[in-house]
């Protein structure tokens, strides 16, 4: 008995095709990922030493500054980096990060302020069989007296790296979320500077 006939071998040579076809797709998207991203979420962590009653800290938070370089691609990497509200997205994050650890900032007409500068945010992909993302993320903090002098300046990095098989938008989000996570909240567990804030 002849289990296939030639309708089963067209059946079968299409479906080949068509799986070499998909597979070629999934090869160009890692390879064509790089440009720029809106600014992803930061995610940023309950702290298992935080203060059980919020303490009240008389600081604010402004807006952080875009200090990041231009991309450099020519090295072959293909480069993402976040755009658009940068700066009020990471500032978020800063706050966000110092309640997760029990501190309240709460500004008044004799705050503190604590002011910051996005030095590297970007994500790189390197070919290969199995590409790999990795993310940078870089701040520099300073904390300034009421009298506007300041007081303590810190700086602070985050990175991630994965394989991915395929490599998506939403991987990239993520893992750039994930690298400046990092660098906020080294930021809030920095000890001297939340001593500055008092």
């Amino acid at each position: 008995m002849r289990l296939f006939n030639s309708s089963n071998r067209l059946c079968l040579f299409r479906q080949f095709c068509l799986c070499a076809l998909l597979a070629l797709g999934c090869a160009s998207c890692a390879k064509q990922t790089g440009g720029k991203v809106v600014a992803p979420d930061i995610p940023i962590v309950q702290h298992k030493m935080a203060f059980p009653n919020p303490v009240v800290v008389n600081a604010a938070i402004v807006p952080f500054q875009d200090m990041r370089a231009e991309a450099d691609a020519s090295s072959g990497s293909s480069v993402t980096v976040p755009v658009g509200d940068v700066g009020n997205v990471v500032a978020r994050a800063a706050e966000q990060a110092f309640a997760k650890r029990g501190m309240k900032l709460e500004g008044s007409s004799s705050q503190a302020e604590i002011r910051g500068q996005i030095t590297e945010w970007n994500a790189t992909v390197e070919g290969g069989a199995l590409p790999v993302l990795g993310s940078t993320a870089a701040l520099r903090i300073e904390v300034l007296n009421p009298k506007g002098d300041t007081v303590y300046t810190g700086t602070y990095q985050g990175t991630r790296s994965s394989e991915f098989p395929v490599i998506s938008e939403s991987d990239i989000r993520r893992s750039l979320g994930i690298a400046m996570a990092e660098a906020v909240e080294k930021m809030a567990d920095d000890s001297r500077l939340t001593q500055a804030l008092q």
